[in-house]
């Protein structure tokens, strides 16, 4: 009991001498200060871009949707979201090794830069939709200025284009989803169709069976008549078929013939219609085709974002003063500390 008494003792005694303890990390934060003109100063070049994103849009951003599968539950989060994947984007390795391929091209020196190298330089700064800052971090001043000029530039060239992209996939997608509607049309009305002719052959089967010198029964020609006129469509092949129907006082043989005339007309709409459907599978495939490499240039992002470049900054010195001073301060603090616990444990241990 005694020795947990003396421990708690000794540290509060310890850290009682404030004085002595706020001198130390003053030195320390005065030798961070000293170390850090002994270190070489290092440049900052900043351009400026505007990134835009109307986010009252997400719930028609279909593409979008079926592409990233992203997980928010309001527009706050969508917003962020899409800014989040933007900063992922910047960063691609197309990204980097376009900048670095135009950088050399400029200055040879950079032909023995890594693309592992530069990116290591580069830096974004943002905050939300709105102003971006695309930074370079280097010890010489043109080396700077040139690698965020020249990222910001393909950062705005490669995001417009990937953006447009993503619009033209919105648009595609729109079109797919009207071809597989026809297409489902289509194939229904020739179910239908396919469906009637069956229904007409037992209705011809039936009709062989009566009389053939008397007019059908009320009942049978009703249901003959309004088959046929429910598959009609307003084309005047249709048209001048149902204008030419049975009266009622017709003899099956009429019917049989009417009959005949409206399988011609079935067989030739079924025809059109399978090879509507066989082009349009082709448009289909086509149109996927043009869809797939558009999603896939549009690096995922939604076509609601807009971005353009705003300014260019001249490169800064930069001194990591204050750096050092926390770092200082910190190294002075934690040594202090260290020093009070082994003297501590020494005097508890002779005692």
């Amino acid at each position: 009991m005694n020795s947990k008494w003396s421990l708690s003792e000794e540290i509060y005694r310890a850290f009682h001498r404030w004085p002595t303890l706020a001198g130390v990390i003053l030195l320390g934060c005065l030798a961070g200060w000293l170390v850090s003109f002994l270190m070489p100063p290092y440049y900052r070049a900043i351009t400026y871009i505007y990134v835009a994103l109307n986010p009252y849009r997400t719930y028609s951003d279909t593409n979008f949707l079926a592409l990233a599968r992203p997980k928010y539950s309001n527009i706050d989060d969508y917003k962020d979201w899409q800014m989040t994947q933007l900063e992922s984007v910047i960063y691609l390795d197309e990204f980097i090794l376009e900048t670095l391929e135009r950088l050399r091209e400029t200055n040879p020196d950079w032909q023995d830069f890594t693309t592992a190298e530069l990116r290591e330089i580069l830096e974004a700064d943002w905050r939300s939709a709105g102003t971006w800052s695309l930074i370079a971090n280097s010890p010489d001043s043109d080396l700077a200025e040139q690698a965020s000029s020249t990222w910001s530039s393909v950062v705005v060239e490669r995001v417009s284009a990937a953006i447009e992209s993503a619009r033209q996939t919105f648009i595609f997608d729109q079109d797919l989803q009207a071809i597989t509607e026809q297409i489902h049309v289509n194939s229904l009305r020739v179910d239908e169709l396919e469906r009637a002719q069956n229904q007409m052959k037992s209705w011809e089967a039936e009709i062989e069976q009566l009389d053939q010198d008397q007019p059908l029964e009320p009942y049978l020609r009703l249901q003959i008549i309004s088959h046929i006129t429910r598959l009609a469509e307003f084309t005047p092949v249709w048209m001048d078929l149902l204008e030419n129907q049975p009266a009622d006082e017709e003899i099956p043989a009429a019917y049989f013939s009417w009959i005949d005339q409206t399988n011609v007309i079935i067989d030739q709409e079924i025809e059109a219609r399978k090879q509507q459907i066989l082009d349009q599978e082709q448009d289909k495939t086509d149109l996927f085709e043009l869809y797939r490499e558009k999603a896939d240039s549009s690096l995922g992002l939604s076509p609601n974002l807009e971005i353009e470049s705003i300014e260019k900054g001249l490169a800064e010195r930069i001194r990591p003063t204050t750096t050092f001073i926390i770092i200082g301060g910190t190294s002075a603090f934690l040594i202090w500390v260290f020093i009070q616990l082994v003297i501590i444990t020494r005097k508890l241990v002779y005692e």
